[in-house]
């Protein structure tokens, strides 16, 4: 779908204040077991869920998302057929995103959160922060454009000329 001005307004707005994009809980579906140390020292048991929440990230961080975007396929969120196929060819891209935008920080993503969404997380919720995590590095546009870009090399069957580089468009219409 096409952002409207006014989306796209919004979405500024919300970058600029900061606002969550997304919230969301993990139940942690393996739990590590507690050994006789663990419960000599007190250690407390891992939590049952963890909370995350995205916020409009900042420009490396967006920069490293938008690095790693580039090699998920183009109709990732066009062709709801294939969405779910693509996530296991795709998951350890799909886990880093989420996690650079889950941390926002100059640091790359932490181990133990990478480990933790991959070992939690099922395909559909994987997409769904996948999108978030795009929305909150401002890619939806930048995704558009590819899409958008990729049909129109198809309708104008832009060809470039061996001689200069140029770019030939085969007209449909006759002169």
């Amino acid at each position: 779908h096409n952002m409207t001005d006014n989306q796209i307004i919004t979405a500024a707005v919300d970058a600029l204040t900061g606002k969550t994009i997304y919230e969301f809980d993990v139940v942690n579906l393996n739990p590590s077991k507690r050994t006789l140390l663990d419960k000599l020292l007190r250690k407390p048991l891992a939590p049952q869920s963890r909370h995350f929440v995205i916020k409009p990230t900042v420009v490396g961080v967006q920069e490293r998302i938008a690095a790693s975007a580039l090699s998920l396929p183009t109709d990732l969120f066009e062709d709801q057929s294939k969405m779910l196929a693509y996530v296991p060819e795709h998951l350890p891209t799909m886990i880093y995103i989420i996690a650079c935008a889950i941390e926002n920080r100059e640091e790359e993503p932490d181990s133990e959160l990478l480990h933790y969404l991959k070992w939690n997380l099922d395909n559909p919720d994987v997409l769904q922060i996948l999108a978030a995590s795009l929305q909150s590095a401002n890619m939806q546009s930048f995704l558009i454009s590819i899409t958008l870009m990729n049909g129109l090399a198809k309708i104008l069957q832009v060809s470039v000329n061996p001689l200069d580089g140029s770019e030939l468009i085969a007209s449909h219409t006759a002169a």
